[in-house]
C-alpha cells in the first residue's frame, strides 16, 4: 500500500502541531498529491531551490521550513512507509550569516552624553548601558547578574 504524504502527517500530533505552525501550505503545494514512494530527489531539490528563491522567506526560514520536510521524510522511514528518505540526496538549507548591528566608542559616548543623570532612573540607564558597553556583555547577562556577584569580583 502507498500512503499519501498528508497521511503520514496524521501519524504523528508533535509534526501535525509542528507542520500547521511552519507552513504546511507549500509542503501540500509541492507534494500533496504525490505518493511517498513517488517522491523523489529532484523533487526535493526543486522544492529546496524554491524555498531559497521565489518562496521570498528569509534563508533561515527556508532551511526551518525544509529541515522540518526532510524531519517528516526521516519519520516516514522510521514508520517504513519509505525505505529511504529521498532529501537526504540534496544539500540542507544552511541557515546563514546575520549582522549584529553595534554601537562604535564615539557613537556610545554621544548616547551617554544625552543622559541626564541627576534623574534617578536615567541615572539607572548610564549605569546599564555603561556596564553593558564596556563588558561586553548582553542583556540576557546583564539581567542574570546578581549585584553580589559585582561587589565580589570587585567592579562596584
Amino acid at each position: 500500500m502507498v500512503t499519501p504524504l498528508k497521511t503520514l502527517m496524521g501519524f504523528s500530533v508533535h509534526l501535525n502541531v509542528q507542520l500547521k505552525f511552519y507552513n504546511l501550505p507549500h509542503l501540500k503545494k509541492w507534494f500533496g498529491n504525490k505518493k511517498l514512494r513517488e517522491i523523489r530527489a529532484v523533487d526535493c531539490e526543486k522544492f529546496r531551490v524554491y524555498l531559497l528563491g521565489k518562496s521570498g522567506y528569509s534563508q533561515g526560514f527556508a532551511s526551518l521550513v525544509y529541515c522540518l520536510f526532510r524531519n517528516t521524510l526521516d519519520y516516514a522511514v522510521r514508520m517504513d512507509f519509505l525505505v529511504k528518505n529521498p532529501s537526504r540526496k540534496t544539500k540542507a538549507i544552511n541557515k546563514g550569516k546575520t549582522t549584529v548591528a553595534f554601537w562604535t566608542k564615539t557613537e556610545f559616548e554621544k548616547v551617554l552624553s544625552v543622559i541626564y543623570t541627576q534623574d534617578y532612573y536615567q541615572h539607572m540607564y548610564f549605569v546599564i548601558l555603561y556596564l553593558y558597553f564596556t563588558c561586553g556583555m548582553r542583556v540576557s547577562e546583564g539581567l542574570a547578574l546578581l549585584m553580589m556577584m559585582l561587589i565580589l569580583s570587585g567592579i562596584v
